[in-house]
């Protein structure tokens, strides 16, 4: 039965670089409004399904090990910057923190202001 077309659609496929593109430069918040975009966008011979875009992030930005931030470890020095952080400048918390805690134990000025932004989170 050589001559019976086939019914089956063309599969997407997870390798398509200019689909990925758009996974990553869209602006929908879930993976099924990603997904919905894409089908949009792209038909069903290209668009990947929503349960795919998870796998694809992971691929594309695996998580990072590695040591954790050391203030992780430290609840006194996260507490001491969260408690001035919006009523002192960085400045002023970084030098009472250094006053209080040491320079071998307080953060840099880059890192306090990352531990800021996750405070802030």
């Amino acid at each position: 039965m050589s001559g019976v077309l086939s019914n089956k659609q063309p599969q997407p496929d997870i390798e398509d670089r200019e689909v990925g593109l758009a996974v990553i430069g869209s602006t929908q918040r879930t993976y099924t409004g990603i997904a919905a975009e894409l089908l949009e966008r792209f038909g069903p011979e290209r668009a990947w399904p929503a349960a795919w875009i998870p796998d694809y992030y992971a691929k594309i930005f695996p998580p990072r090990s590695g040591p954790r931030w050391q203030f992780q470890r430290e609840p006194a020095l996260v507490a001491f910057v969260a408690d001035r952080h919006g009523l002192n400048t960085l400045d002023a918390i970084l030098a009472e923190g250094v006053a209080v805690f040491g320079a071998e134990r307080f953060p840099s000025r880059s890192a306090l202001q990352r531990m800021i932004r996750k405070l802030a989170r």
